[in-house]
């Protein structure tokens, strides 16, 4: 926009010119026309603002037309300029007394909040770091300082006062209210499904079978009435077998298909169970005797550092159990923070005390910044960046010195046309 300006100005400046010399000619050629006169006075005086403005406004920045005495005149003073931008900038525009106010308008959980909750963000910026990390983190995660690292922290975690049965008791909650309790007992019976229906499962009831028979052989009753029963087909064991078979793979069927006496039963004990183990405090005396005796036994580290490893690596993968988990613990624990207005403002509180102590202490650094980003500059560099700034009104003082020259000129020619001449006519 500033080249825009540049070369709106430059382009007046020349119309000016041409306009000028056209005018001398059609005078010379018709001498003595008022309105002729009146133009030739305007475009002289507008030619020369124009051409004055231009050399003011270079001089700032360059050598205009070669002349070197009292041209370039930011290069010649930069230093002098650095100190006032930094010292304005420094007392005044940003002083002690301006950030503490505008600090003490500020509410840091509420701009953190806005920032967090952005418009257009699909989903929490932790984890959206943590997505687009991954694979860094994970390899971190397994380096041998972090695996030293996560042995310590289990040494320690059981003889401190990390407690292991809150966080159980809210685990356990979780999945029982997301019903993934549910989603075990489908995957049970797809277990179960697959291997009912294997042909191995059928020779294994016809074994037991088998079996069964063998052990009543032994006494002369039952020979006898398991011969009388293959003589006369009422004992067939191997269709006692597909029988069995059979009625076994149509009641995982109904297990694994839904609401099943059986299932409902299950899923009530575990409700039931879940239920218990939240409200029961024994259960947490237990829970921690449990982890004190677990992690104290020095084969565990290795498996419990590669299981945290893995449930780590398993919480970065979307969609995953852990970090669906996580993403609601830390979006109940969000909601709370927004809700709690009087943690709220004991934060906005200390923020507002550190940042004005360190403002009081470091204030200086500020200039200190200042000076060194514009010290950086190169002389050509500096001259672009102020006329980046002021360039598109440095343009139009080029333009109104035109403008205002030309009206001077105009006034000055009808002065001296009307008043002087006639009154310097008279007194003669």
């Amino acid at each position: 926009m500033a080249m825009s300006y540049r070369y709106r100005a430059n382009w007046i400046l020349g119309l000016l010119f041409a306009l000028f010399l056209l005018v001398r000619v059609i005078k010379q050629a018709m001498p003595g026309v008022f309105l002729l006169d009146v133009c030739h006075a305007g475009l002289e005086a507008a030619l020369a603002g124009g051409i004055a403005d231009w050399f003011a406004v270079t001089a700032l920045f360059r050598k205009p037309l070669g002349f070197s005495w009292h041209t370039a005149i930011l290069v010649r003073n930069r230093q002098r300029m650095i100190e006032a931008i930094a010292d304005f900038v420094e007392r005044d525009l940003l002083s002690v007394a301006a950030l503490k106010q505008r600090l003490a308008q500020t509410s840091v959980t509420t701009v953190l909040i806005a920032w967090v909750e952005r418009e257009g963000q699909t989903q929490p910026i932790l984890t959206d770091w943590l997505l687009r990390h991954r694979r860094l983190l994970v390899a971190w995660l397994h380096s041998s300082v972090m695996t030293q690292l996560l042995e310590n922290v289990i040494k320690q975690a059981a003889t401190d006062s990390l407690q292991l049965a809150p966080t159980a008791k809210q685990a356990v909650g979780w999945m029982i209210e997301q019903g993934y309790y549910r989603h075990f007992f489908d995957w049970v019976a797809a277990e179960l499904l697959g291997l009912v229906r294997s042909d191995k499962s059928k020779d294994a009831i016809y074994q037991y079978l088998q079996e069964f028979k063998a052990s009543k052989e032994r006494s002369l009753l039952g020979k006898t009435v398991i011969w009388l029963g293959e003589q006369t087909d009422s004992i067939n064991l191997e269709e006692a077998a597909a029988a069995v078979h059979a009625e076994l793979v149509l009641a995982v069927e109904e297990f694994a298909g839904g609401e099943t006496p059986l299932r409902t039963w299950l899923e009530e004990q575990v409700i039931n169970l879940a239920e218990t183990f939240q409200q029961t405090a024994d259960w947490d005396e237990a829970v921690e005797h449990w982890k004190v005796a677990v992690l104290t036994q020095p084969e565990v580290y290795q498996t419990a550092v590669k299981l945290i490893q893995a449930l780590v690596a398993d919480s970065l993968t979307p969609r995953s159990p852990v970090h669906r988990w996580l993403l609601w613990q830390s979006g109940r624990l969000w909601r709370q923070f927004k809700q709690d207005a009087p943690l709220r403002k004991r934060l906005d509180r200390e923020a507002r005390r550190l940042v004005s102590r360190m403002l009081e202490s470091r204030h200086e650094l500020i200039g200190l910044v200042i000076r060194q980003a514009l010290a950086s500059f190169s002389d050509e560099r500096l001259s672009r960046f102020v006329e980046s700034k002021v360039g598109n009104d440095l343009q139009w003082i080029r333009i109104n010195g035109s403008v205002v020259g030309g009206l001077v000129g105009i006034v000055l020619f009808l002065f001296l046309h009307f008043l002087y001449e006639p009154l310097l006519a008279v007194v003669h």
